[in-house]
């Protein structure tokens, strides 16, 4: 097992901290930024998108509902991208499953081999 994959068993006190950061914040950034123009939501490290043992929500699903909360009002497009091939799986079923109503686009790899594309963001 690896450091990434234990990361993702339970949240850590980082984690706790970022999901309260990202409870909030993108719907404000939405709010302020997006007027007339797309708003994406990157999340270059998307993992497995929600943690094993409490099946609490990850970043991928956090970001999925600030989204959808704007999206009646902002163009929003979400941009997952994950290198772990078995995290990339289980994040495909989770967001199918609960990642609600906004457009979203997943990709395998490295977030660097992808930055293009999301400056030019093409639902595939």
């Amino acid at each position: 097992m690896s450091a990434n994959d234990d990361f993702f068993r339970s949240r850590k006190a980082a984690a706790v901290l970022k999901h309260g950061i990202l409870k909030r914040y993108p719907v404000v950034f939405a709010s302020k930024t997006g007027q007339g123009k797309p708003v994406v939501f990157l999340d270059g490290y998307a993992g497995r998108g929600e943690y094993e043992e409490e099946g609490e929500e990850g970043s991928p699903l956090l970001l999925s509902r600030c989204a959808d909360t704007v999206g009646s009002f902002r163009n929003v497009l979400l941009f997952f991208v994950e290198k772990d091939p078995s995290h990339y799986a289980n994040l495909q079923r989770v967001l199918q499953q609960r990642g609600g109503s906004t457009r979203r686009i997943l990709r395998q790899g490295d977030v660097a081999d992808h930055l293009p594309e999301v400056s030019t963001p093409r639902e595939n």
